[in-house]
């Protein structure tokens, strides 16, 4: 789980522009623990999102942004989290209007 929460926060960090924001949001919600990433950095169109998650798939708007990466930390982190029962996603209102990446986790 550790390495979700890096994979999230560090992709906000390298998508959002200088001047920007990143929020780390975490709260309990009854049967569930509840995570989110928010930034004000590129955003993903809504063709994108549904390919996302995929392994070694970067957005146009990602290869734009010229960062390192061949498109594998969504993928280990989606993995990651269906391997503990949770579930993840993402929320943007299309490029450069930032994004919102969440994932659940049922509490133990």
């Amino acid at each position: 789980i550790r390495a979700v929460i890096e994979v999230l926060i560090e992709n906000a960090i390298n998508y959002t522009p200088d001047g920007g924001f990143v929020q780390v949001i975490v709260y309990d919600k009854g049967n569930k623990i509840n995570y989110s990433v928010r930034d004000s950095g590129i955003g993903v169109s809504p063709e994108e999102r549904r390919h996302i998650f995929s392994r070694f798939y970067r957005t146009d708007a990602a290869k734009r942004a010229d960062t390192e990466g061949v498109g594998l930390g969504l993928a280990m982190a989606k993995s990651i989290v269906e391997k503990h029962g949770g579930n993840i996603g993402v929320e943007s209102q299309g490029e450069n209007k930032g994004s919102i990446f969440w994932f659940t986790l049922p509490k133990q």
